[in-house]
């Protein structure tokens, strides 16, 4: 559609055209770069016997063990997916959720900050500064994304999010009890 044209640069001048093509090239290497962090990352946890409760010994005997006994698990996908779903040690799978939300964690916050620039910088640059009103336009990047969709307008994105939050939070306090 012409929205999708315009998502894209097309009433830019020809330097603007030119500034957006160059952001978002930076954008992409910042992606690819925090996604081969992710995938490169080494990390690991240690689970002593108390920890093991629920793991098979067919997953315990493919792992590495340290010279104390304990079993080294990688903090990748398919292992994460796995001890959380079979380990019954609470801290097990507190230690494993940690270990996988933190992998490449300072390289990633940074280039994460990086992007985030980037997204504001092209959003900035693409969307309309006023509404056809006169009135100050959204220019932030969640605007920019959801324009040409169905939603529209962030407000419709934030209602839908706050009722989701209010719905999940009730159904947490109901499985809490």
């Amino acid at each position: 559609t012409l929205l999708g044209f315009e998502q894209n640069g097309m009433n830019l001048s020809d330097a603007n055209l030119a500034k957006l093509k160059a952001l978002n090239e930076q954008l992409s290497k910042k992606q690819s770069d925090f996604s081969n962090n992710l995938n490169l990352d080494k990390s690991r946890i240690e689970l002593n016997a108390d920890e093991l409760g629920g793991l098979p010994p067919s997953f315990l005997d493919r792992q590495k063990k340290t010279p104390d006994g304990k079993v080294i698990v990688s903090a990748n996908d398919a292992e994460y997916s796995f001890v959380m779903a079979n380990a019954s040690h609470e801290k097990a799978r507190y230690k494993m959720m940690k270990a996988l939300f933190t992998r490449a964690g300072s390289t990633n916050l940074k280039l994460l900050e990086e992007a985030l620039v980037l997204r504001q910088k092209i959003a900035k640059l693409v969307m309309p500064s006023k509404n056809e009103d006169g009135s100050p336009a959204d220019q932030s990047w969640v605007a920019y994304r959801v324009r040409n969709k169905m939603t529209k307008t962030t407000k419709t994105v934030t209602d839908f999010l706050d009722g989701l939050k209010e719905k999940l939070s009730e159904r947490n306090r109901q499985d809490s009890r």
